[in-house]
């Protein structure tokens, strides 16, 4: 049986422990940030064991593996890989008393089912994985009868552990809610915030929403989402001067969407103002788990229309996210970042290899509104 209560009077002694220390290259905040549920790619509900792991080598600070086994009883956002591969510890999904079967989310006002009832009812999925981290002080995880709130991130045919909290009762409402919305939407006490929502530009059109539909308590913007039917595609773009610290570019990004079948396809989130792509309007970037709005949007205020590309057409706008002040940029001399560009609940992603001494500069630069090329190239 799961004992709430008993996790209740836990959590001022066991949230702080449930966090996951951050990357090398990721700066360091005094006050820990509240975590963004609504910005991360897997979240469930379940149980962390560890199996085996500690400390390994002599670096400093020093660097801790774990073995670890995470039961999964809820899945809140994203799926899992659904095979089975006993024997291997990968990051894969192994089935224990039959097959796999990966939830759907429960409605944001359900309370989750008994832990007992639960494992009766349906066939239990248990996700292995390896947990690296380098800090001072050795992690304490979750204990064996802790149910808890667990962050993932898929790489490859694998997952990361990204950070966790205890079960409680108090958040578990929000968490749920902020699973459902499109990627950068929060949840606080049951209102729904959009990215744009300190702007409090107020949507143009009053929407009485149905049952089941969502809008900004700041601004009464509508959840509008993606079309599948449209393709969405990221690249970098290659520095016109190349060094060794920008093998990855000065952070622009080529977004390209494109009409590949033979009718319209219309996208609600996507807007227009006339012929005008209102790109910094629509669309939101992940940076470090960190959902942002593109630097200079100002909201929606008139009347737009969604935009429409007829067959074979494309449209495309670069974007470079160094722009964005408040995000965490790293502080070591080289780190690996994950760039999520979000339209709705569809995203692509592409990695990029900050180099602090190189990217530090352009960032001031593009903040200064300076140019980005080298003067001897003649801009």
């Amino acid at each position: 049986m799961m004992r709430i209560a008993t996790l209740a009077t836990l959590t001022l002694s066991l949230s702080a422990l449930g966090q996951i220390a951050k990357p090398t290259g990721v700066a360091q905040n005094k006050a820990e940030p509240t975590k963004e549920w609504g910005a991360q790619e897997v979240v469930l509900i379940g149980g962390i064991k560890k199996l085996s792991g500690g400390r390994v080598g002599q670096s400093s600070p020093p660097t801790f593996s774990y073995q670890l086994e995470v039961k999964v009883d809820e899945i809140l956002r994203g799926t899992l890989t659904k095979k089975a591969i006993p024997g291997k510890v990968n990051g894969r999904i192994i089935v224990r008393g039959g097959p796999d079967r990966v939830l759907p989310p429960a409605p944001p006002k359900v309370e989750l089912a008994d832990k007992n009832e639960t494992a009766e009812k349906e066939k239990v999925s248990i996700l292995q994985l390896r947990y690296y981290v380098r800090q001072e002080k050795e992690p304490e995880l979750p204990t064996d009868e802790d149910v808890c709130i667990i962050a993932l991130e898929k790489q490859g045919s694998s997952y990361r552990l990204k950070f966790w909290e205890v079960f409680q009762e108090k958040t578990i409402a929000d968490v749920r809610l902020a699973c459902s919305l499109p990627m950068g939407w929060k949840a606080r006490r049951g209102k729904v915030l959009s990215p744009w929502a300190e702007l409090e530009v107020k949507w143009p059109e009053k929407i009485e929403p149905e049952e089941g539909q969502f809008l900004c308590a700041s601004t009464g913007r509508p959840i509008l989402d993606w079309n599948s039917n449209a393709t969405m595609t990221v690249t970098k773009i290659p520095s016109v001067y190349q060094t060794n610290f920008n093998r990855d570019g000065d952070g622009e990004m080529r977004l390209k969407i494109s009409n590949f079948t033979t009718e319209p396809v219309t996208i609600p989130v996507l807007r227009r103002l006339g012929k005008r792509i209102l790109w910094k309007e629509s669309l939101v970037i992940l940076v470090q788990d960190r959902a942002f709005r593109l630097p200079g949007s100002k909201g929606i205020g008139v009347v737009t229309q969604p935009v429409t590309l007829a067959p074979n057409e494309e449209i495309s706008t670069t974007i470079n996210p160094l722009t964005i002040r408040e995000a965490d940029w790293p502080e070591t001399r080289v780190a690996r970042i994950i760039f999520r560009f979000c339209l709705g609940t569809h995203q692509v992603k592409d990695d990029f290899h900050y180099f602090k001494e190189h990217h530090d500069d352009i960032r001031r630069k593009l903040l200064a509104g300076q140019p980005l090329r080298p003067l001897f190239l003649g801009d």
